[in-house]
């Protein structure tokens, strides 16, 4: 309830008692936290900020959010950047980029998989070996290139097969044209590539064995240090949107279904793969490690991930303590 004067006595002590329930702290007058903006990537990872806004979660936990999604995490950051201000929904390589130049700060892991990433080939492509020669693409700089890299090199196929960059929105056209042989991207887009693309499928069902796509949500440190409370509200909600997910699949799927574009039993089963959780832990710990010495390997970035100086859980912790079961 926004702007609401209560002049009765009745309905004052209902509002505190209401308040008192909430999992966000209660604002003069109802008033909202905010507004702040939420970019995200469109694809089943940053489901979380579906739901939340589908099930008016945000507002719920006593903040007014807009939700905005981009073709990938990456374009995500860059928006999110550029306005100096608010939340990103983002893979971890990306993510690691935007908190090495100071500006962002992570906050908290969203999900994880080893699901999302697939590689999708043309129908002529019957085996890696099939690649010899031709072009595959995926988004450089990001947690595809990664991927799609280990992925050639278990294949002995390290330096004879292309790699090009392409905008997720481009990868289905450009196989289906014949310019690309294959990509490797996430499941809305592999999904895209399936349905548009004769004879297209799947050569890399999943990245299990070769990586492990975290996502996180990161916020500008002008956001989290002159509003800390927004930040936990934000949290708050993201965390119900997990919970939701959780205990009500059907729900959730076609919340998502809506928001890709897709069929609901396709964002079921795509979700179903995902593990939708802001736990940080030793597992996450380690995983996120795994991927920034890979990163680092390949020159994406220029030093380690440092996860006390670029993850802060200060905020995570007053979610639920929880959830933060791991040393930074």
């Amino acid at each position: 309830m926004r702007n609401t004067r209560i002049h009765l006595v009745g309905a004052v002590i209902a509002a505190l008692l209401i308040a008192a329930c909430s999992t966000a702290a209660p604002q003069p007058g109802g008033k909202l936290l905010g507004p702040v903006s939420l970019f995200t990537g469109k694809d089943y990872l940053p489901a979380a900020a579906y739901v939340a806004q589908a099930e008016d979660l945000f507002a719920k936990n006593g903040v007014e959010v807009t939700h905005q999604t981009f073709n990938s995490g990456a374009d995500a950051i860059t928006a999110v950047r550029s306005a100096k201000a608010g939340f990103v929904m983002a893979g971890l390589l990306p993510s690691m980029k935007t908190w090495a130049v100071g500006d962002m700060i992570g906050i908290a892991p969203v999900g994880w998989s080893t699901e999302s990433f697939s590689v999708l080939a043309a129908a002529n492509i019957k085996s890696p070996a099939d690649l010899v020669g031709k072009k595959a693409a995926t988004v450089n700089g990001s947690s595809g290139q990664i991927y799609l890299t280990i992925y050639l090199q278990g294949n002995g196929l390290e330096g004879k097969v292309e790699m090009v960059n392409l905008s997720p929105g481009d990868m289905p056209v450009a196989l289906n044209r014949g310019d690309i042989a294959a990509y490797m991207w996430t499941q809305a887009t592999t999904d895209a590539g399936l349905k548009a693309v004769p004879g297209a499928h799947l050569l890399q069902k999943g990245i299990k064995g070769i990586g492990n796509d975290i996502a996180m949500i990161s916020a500008a440190k002008t956001t989290t240090q002159s509003s800390p409370d927004t930040v936990v509200a934000v949290l708050k909600a993201l965390n119900a949107a997990n919970n939701f997910i959780a205990t009500n699949p059907d729900q959730a799927a076609a919340i998502v279904a809506k928001f890709l574009g897709v069929e609901q039993s396709v964002a079921r089963k795509n979700m179903d793969l995902e593990h939708y959780t802001m736990l940080y832990d030793d597992e996450f710990v380690k995983g996120a490690r795994a991927d920034s010495a890979i990163a680092l390997k390949l020159g994406m970035i220029s030093s380690p991930l440092d996860l006390k100086n670029h993850i802060d859980t200060t905020l995570l912790r007053k979610v639920d303590p929880k959830l933060v079961t791991a040393a930074q």
